[in-house]
Parts: C-alpha cells; structure tokens; sequence
C-alpha cells in the first residue's frame, strides 16, 4: 500500500504563501549553500506521483517549465471540466480517488499543497508522513500550512535536522486514532 507525503516549506509561524499566495518569500532567505537541496532529490525519486491542490497548480504553470513530466501529477479541483492538460488528471472526488490509488499499488505520493488539500487530507486520515522545512523568517500573515481542522492529529518525531542557514526540517509520521 502506498503512502502520501506532505513535504512542505513554512514560515516560522506556520504561513506556507502570501496573503496574495505569493511564495516569493522562500527566495528572500539566504542560503549559504547552494548545493543543499533539503532532501527534494530523495523524495523525488521516491515519489511516483505528485499530487496538489488547483491553486497550487496554477501557481506552478506560472513558474514555466513544468517540474513533474516523469510523474503522474493529481490536480484536485471543484471543476475538472475547466481544465485541460495531458500532463495532468483532474479529480473532484479527492478521498475516493486516493483511497483507490493507494489500494492499487502507488508507491509514494508527493503532496505539494495547498493548506486547502493538505487540511482536507489530514481530515481523511490520508496523509502518512509530514516534512516540513521551517524557514528563520515570521510572515505575520498569510495562507496557513493547516486550516479549519477540528480536533487532534498525533505525531511522531522520525528525524529533526538543521541546517547552517537556520533552517529546521522536521519529519513526521501521523499515529493513527
């Protein structure tokens, strides 16, 4: 059975975009190496699909080049109808389609965002494993990683590591009930 990842950037006081959804704040920390990729390259081939939230797709094409063309890439959207890309399938029935996708044989499954998808699929108890890289930056205001959730949802620490620019991933798991 396959597993989703949310792997994720966060201000310190847990803003993942801009009021506006702008992320050009991820730039405006310095990063002393450049080498240093946080990890992505592993998850990356690890991950056999990616999956995000329309809003997020959106802001993607905006960037140019599209990132995922060797992965199958899940858009979730209110209105599948509206769009078309070969590149992408549009769902509007999210927890049934991943359900179905984990049963058949998915391996690994990279949840790029947003807060929307990503508090919708906790609520579901879809999500296994949360990394999250914390960035020394407090935005004051913006989209939150999480919102509107009810309840508790456990974690366990799996690995903290910190980085020499002051960044801090944490990688968790979901305990369940």
């Amino acid at each position: 059975m396959g597993e989703i990842i949310l792997y994720i950037a966060s201000s310190l006081d847990g803003f993942i975009a801009s009021e506006d959804g702008s992320v050009d704040w991820l730039e405006s920390v310095e990063e002393p190496d450049p080498e240093e990729d946080y990890g992505y390259q592993e998850l990356f081939e690890r991950v056999d699909t990616v999956l995000m939230g329309r809003k997020t797709y959106e802001q993607i094409l905006g960037f140019g080049e599209w990132p995922y063309e060797s992965k199958r890439c899940i858009v979730f959207t209110r209105e599948p109808l509206a769009y078309s890309d070969e590149r992408v399938e549009f769902v509007d029935e999210p927890a049934a389609f991943l359900r179905n996708l984990l049963d058949d044989g998915s391996a690994a499954t990279w949840l790029v965002g947003g807060s929307e998808t990503a508090s919708y699929l906790l609520k579901e108890g879809l999500i296994r494993h949360m990394i999250i890289t914390m960035l020394p930056i407090v935005l004051g205001g913006g989209i939150p990683l999480f919102q509107g959730l009810e309840g508790e949802f456990r974690l366990k620490l799996l690995e903290m590591k910190s980085y020499p620019n002051s960044f801090i991933q944490l990688h968790y798991e979901l305990l369940k009930g």
